[in-house]
């Protein structure tokens, strides 16, 4: 359960009297908090083992219906908004597409047989809360990409990133990271504002495990490298060589190469160099979140940051023979195709155009 949840109770029958303590910053007349509901449905309908089993009293329909327009109302306060959208994704969503646009894994395919695991009535308050809850059910997209859309809306035409106070991003979901506008921040449990829609990445050192972090389409560019476990996304399968010893060289690379370049030209030593760094070039490496930030810290545009990852893409099939294809065919695809599909599947639309992120490409190359 979410720390800033505990704290309230969510998911308990105490719910609601547990926010009488809680601080609210001033709200802002006119702004709407667009609040991920899926995440709600699951908090709120999940039970216990000992609940399930009778050990502990079970909770009652009525006391999910309570608890979830509780959460809803917590967050729209917390997020200094007057007026809430609960954005749900139900089971019957055609998820805009993103099935046929996956290449390299089946997009979400790591979720089947995982119906044991749902929540029972966890299809029900999707219902209750689209229904009856300020909600906007969202069957030909996402909830994301309806999330995503009421940042950009509200900019308006000729709005400058940021500068509207009237659209709020309320979820934990990081593919969120990359829209402009405001976001709620569930860390920091302040509000965000991202006025650069390229945005910047960094480095989380705060727990044992490194995480790469960002806002903006920095953090899109990032994520196309790394992929996105949570929805089966695979990104760039291996680091080729050539990317890895200029962008991310080891410092026995560094070294070797220094010797190599300062060696005198009758050195005995340098066949012996040349082969080890011809070694390293060589290799195939994991992309990880140290990796990614350092392939793209540098980068200044999208241009910069699509030219450096196409590069990596391409460089992994031309220098060492790797092999794409297409998840459900097996039929080879091209580097430029199994990208493309990862991008299809991580960017948030602007609107419902299944291909939005390549009219976006368009925008910026011409």
């Amino acid at each position: 359960m979410n720390d800033a949840f505990a704290k309230l109770g969510l998911g308990t029958i105490e719910l609601a009297p547990q926010f009488k303590d809680v601080s609210y910053p001033k709200p802002t007349t006119g702004r709407v908090a667009h609040i991920d509901a899926d995440f709600i449905a699951y908090q709120v309908s999940a039970e216990t083992v000992d609940e399930m089993q009778g050990v502990k009293p079970r909770k009652s329909f009525e006391d999910m219906q309570s608890n979830a327009a509780a959460a809803l109302e917590h967050l729209m306060r917390s997020a200094g908004a007057t007026e809430y959208r609960a954005h749900i994704t139900p089971s019957g969503s055609n998820k805009g597409g993103r099935n046929e646009q996956a290449i390299q894994q089946e997009y979400q395919g790591n979720r089947h047989g995982t119906d044991k695991a749902r929540p029972e009535f966890l299809d029900a308050i999707r219902g209750y809360i689209g229904q009856e809850l300020n909600g906007v059910i969202h069957l030909d997209q996402e909830a994301d990409d309806g999330m995503a859309q009421a940042n950009y809306n509200a900019m308006g035409p000729n709005g400058a990133w940021g500068s509207s106070n009237l659209s709020v991003i309320v979820s934990k979901d990081k593919d969120l990271r990359m829209v402009p506008g405001l976001h709620y921040d569930f860390d920091t449990e302040t509000i965000i504002t991202v006025g650069d829609p390229f945005g910047s990445i960094y480095i989380d050192d705060t727990k044992s495990t490194k995480t790469l972090k960002g806002w903006g389409t920095k953090f899109f560019w990032a994520q196309c490298l790394m992929g996105d476990t949570a929805d089966h996304i695979l990104g760039l399968p291996f680091m080729c060589g050539s990317i890895h010893t200029e962008y991310v060289p080891t410092a026995k690379y560094k070294k070797d190469l220094k010797d190599w370049i300062d060696a005198e030209p009758d050195n005995k030593r340098i066949p012996m160099l040349e082969k080890r760094l011809e070694e390293e070039r060589s290799k195939l490496k994991k992309i990880g979140a140290v990796t990614a930030y350092d392939l793209l810290k540098n980068m200044q545009s999208n241009a910069d940051c699509f030219n450096i990852v196409r590069n990596a893409f391409n460089g992994l099939a031309k220098e060492h023979d790797f092999r794409f294809a297409h998840w459900l065919t097996d039929e080879p695809v091209t580097p430029t195709q199994a990208l493309l599909g990862d991008m299809q599947l991580l960017w948030m639309r602007r609107n419902k155009n299944p291909l939005d992120v390549v009219e976006w490409i368009k925008e910026w190359k011409t």
